[in-house]
């Protein structure tokens, strides 16, 4: 598991409801950084959010 920093601040209502605040996102990589790690994690798989 890890966090992607968003880029933004994260609103309160989703905080409530994950408890992944701004400071626990503000140093982690962005989706553009882990992007192909993703996409290569994800090949020839089904994924389902």
């Amino acid at each position: 598991d890890c966090l992607v920093n968003p880029e933004r601040s994260i609103p309160k209502h989703i905080t409530s409801v994950t408890r992944i605040t701004d400071a626990m996102v503000r140093d982690q990589p962005t989706f553009h950084e882990i992007a192909d790690e993703v996409i290569g994690a994800l090949a020839g798989r089904v994924f389902v959010a």
